[in-house]
Formats: C-alpha cells, sequence, structure tokens
C-alpha cells in the first residue's frame, strides 16, 4: 500500500472519528468533561464557579451554577437542538461536589431509577429529561422541553 493511500486512509478516519464526536451529543460532552474536568475542578475549588466567560474552556454554549441542599452544581449546557424551542433540547454535563444526581438546572422533580446510575425525569407537560453518571461527581443530561 502506497504512503498516499495510508495517509488518505488515516485522515478520512480521523474525520470520521471527529465528525462523530461532534454530532453524537453524548460523546461530545465525555469528549468536553474528559478534557476539562481537572481544570473546572480547580476553579470551583479555588473560586466556588467557572467564570462564564473564561477563554480556556472550549466546547459549550452556557455555563449556569445552581444551589441545592449541600452546595451548588455546576452546568454546562455543550448544545441544543431543536427548531424555534419548539421540541427543544439540550444535552450537556455537571460537575456535583456531593456526587448526587439532578434534573437539569438543579429543577425541582423526582428522579427515578432508570439503570445503574442512570436516572430519569418527566416535569409539567411535555418536559423531561435523563441524567447519567459519567465519572466520580460528572453528570450528562438532556433535557427536551
Amino acid at each position: 500500500m502506497s504512503k498516499k493511500k495510508v495517509l488518505l486512509g488515516a485522515a478520512a478516519l480521523l474525520m470520521a472519528v471527529v465528525l462523530t464526536v461532534s454530532f453524537v451529543p453524548k460523546l461530545r460532552t465525555q469528549a468536553f468533561v474528559a478534557l476539562y474536568h481537572d481544570d473546572i475542578e480547580r476553579m470551583i475549588a479555588a473560586d466556588g464557579s467557572v467564570p462564564a466567560d473564561d477563554a480556556t474552556l472550549f466546547g459549550y454554549r452556557s455555563v449556569d451554577t445552581w444551589e441545592r441542599d449541600g452546595g451548588c452544581m455546576t452546568e454546562f449546557c455543550i448544545g441544543a437542538r431543536g427548531f424555534l424551542l419548539v421540541n427543544a433540547k439540550y444535552f450537556g454535563c455537571f460537575y456535583s461536589p456531593d456526587d448526587k444526581p439532578a434534573a437539569f438546572q438543579n429543577t425541582d422533580v423526582e428522579l427515578i431509577q432508570d439503570g445503574e446510575n442512570r436516572w430519569i425525569w418527566q416535569g409539567e407537560g411535555d418536559n423531561c429529561g435523563s441524567v447519567e453518571k459519567l465519572r466520580d461527581k460528572w453528570y450528562y443530561f438532556e433535557a427536551q422541553f
């Protein structure tokens, strides 16, 4: 096999991996956590939050801190899908210092166990979502409205 074919094959494989990670919400979120969990945990330990405009973190749309019993959770919205907020679906992750799951934006709804380290929730109307543990103190979320 020629060197050119090997390089083209490797480039095609790399492009496929990048596109898959970019368009699959959970994989995209897992990549964000893998890259930044240590930095984010240090920021929270030092300042209690992550600056909304922190230039060292890439790949998220917004960051919010939600108070709750036992401290705060820091939530990163990685992406959203839907048309003009109709059937909108948000996905991302949150850091939970007490390592407890929560619904999107720490909404006061019951989390129902749906397998090992996975929970679902149902809000008013068609509002619903899921939460899944990624690693200690880190959770993936999806929320649909």
